[in-house]
């Protein structure tokens, strides 16, 4: 198992990951990284048209691994 540190930019703000995750392959890591972004967004609320997150992924060296960005855009047409 190796272990990751997930970064976290949104708004502007960075959460940096200084705990990191245990896990057990590529696979799992690439689950982890889309789980993480739909709770981040769902934990942003419903009343937001606009989201934007950004998750960097380091390995315990602190090479930088993946870049996964959510973005989501909500126009009302019916105003």
């Amino acid at each position: 198992m190796q272990r990751y540190f997930f970064d976290l930019y949104e708004g502007g703000i960075a959460t940096l990951d200084d705990e990191g995750q245990l896990l057990p392959s590529r696979a799992a890591l690439g689950a982890e990284i889309k789980k993480i972004l739909l709770d981040v967004a769902e934990d942003d609320g419903d009343d937001r048209e606009a989201i934007d997150i950004e998750l960097h992924v380091r390995d315990e060296t602190g090479h930088e691994l993946s870049i996964a960005r959510l973005t989501l855009r909500n126009r009302w047409t019916d105003a």
